[in-house]
């Protein structure tokens, strides 16, 4: 419960902030931000796998990263997130040594959910908070639907809190989500569900229970979007092939 109260402040405090900057921010301002989070994730990532490395070392690393894959062509950039996602689901089972290349393959989401973020904001920052409301409404759901009726856990070796019953919870927000298609809105709700999977799985692999500090009861700021970057980039693909208005 006393994790619940930390989670709930970040929350009121984190929330309004974050549909004020979506709704009313500039493009710079937009642009700015953007590429801060993606290099603050990165970072978090970086020191989850390499903790000892010097500053200097990680700040290069992540900004060739950026800058490789932020600004690719469209096609390109959905080309190689499709293949990181098909490949993701051959690793989140594996364990040992193998599932370490999730690193890399969590490396490519952070950078292309931030770079779907800022292109589904270009085309309307009201389906951004519209697809990250879902995913915040959905995430809560299944946390406290799952914390108070699961029973049946959903991938146990992974994430032994996730249960099946918060799962349906979760998906039964994408159902009556109102302003988006049902189908559309449940493979959202399922992205989500696999990012935060996928997260989970390279955690266990290196021995950690959050990415980071930053988010009193929530743990990192990577332990906090790795839903939403997963969903971002579907949003994108829906946008790009006009499924998304």
């Amino acid at each position: 419960m006393k994790n619940f109260y930390k989670r709930l402040k970040v929350v009121l405090i984190g929330i309004p902030c974050v549909v004020s900057i979506i709704l009313y921010a500039t493009p710079i301002v937009i642009l700015v931000l953007g590429l801060l989070i993606t290099g603050l994730t990165i970072f978090e990532l970086y020191k989850l796998a390499s903790p000892h490395q010097p500053i200097w070392l990680q700040v290069l690393f992540i900004t060739v990263v950026v800058s490789m894959i932020f600004f690719l062509p469209s096609q390109l950039s959905i080309l190689l997130g499709s293949v990181a996602w098909f490949l993701s689901f051959i690793m989140v089972p594996l364990k040992g040594r193998y599932a370490r290349f999730l690193l890399p393959l969590m490396l490519i989401y952070i950078v292309l959910g931030s770079k779907s973020a800022w292109m589904i904001w270009q085309y309307s920052p009201w389906l951004l908070l519209n697809i990250t409301s879902l995913v915040w409404v959905a995430d809560t759901s299944a946390y406290l639907i799952g914390g108070w009726l699961g029973k049946h856990k959903l991938a146990p070796n992974i994430s032994p809190g996730k249960s099946i019953e918060g799962l349906m919870a979760a998906l039964f927000v994408g159902l009556i989500w109102y302003w988006l298609p049902s189908l559309l809105a449940i493979l959202f709700v399922c992205s989500a569900v696999w990012g935060d999977l996928v997260e989970s799985a390279l955690k266990r692999v290196f021995g950690v229970k959050d990415s980071g500090t930053l988010l009193p009861g929530h743990g990192g700021l990577l332990d906090r979007v790795d839903s939403l970057l997963f969903t971002w980039f579907v949003g994108w693909i829906c946008l790009q092939y006009h499924l998304l208005s």
